[in-house]
């Protein structure tokens, strides 16, 4: 896949997860529903991380890269703190 793919892809990923925090949000009165969403959340994550990793490792050293490694490192501390929740 081309790096410019997988930015997109990337973004995308973004998006889908701000999504999903503003569903959390809306719907915490619904404990099953959050939780389905907290699981879809969690594997959306490793997605992005996935993505990121391959965009950082086929790309020089840009705007664009800082922006990706910063929003990898908040996720994977997302992510580190939902696997201690459960």
């Amino acid at each position: 896949m081309h790096r410019k793919k997988h930015l997109n892809a990337f973004n995308e990923l973004r998006v889908r997860l701000k999504l999903m925090e503003v569903d959390m949000k809306k719907n915490a009165k619904f404990i099953k529903l959050t939780e389905r969403i907290q699981v879809v959340y969690a594997s959306t994550i490793r997605e992005l991380i996935k993505r990121g990793e391959k965009y950082l490792s086929m790309n020089p050293e840009t705007d664009d890269t800082i922006r990706v490694a910063i929003d990898m490192d908040k996720y994977i501390s997302i992510l580190e703190k939902i696997s201690i929740k459960r």
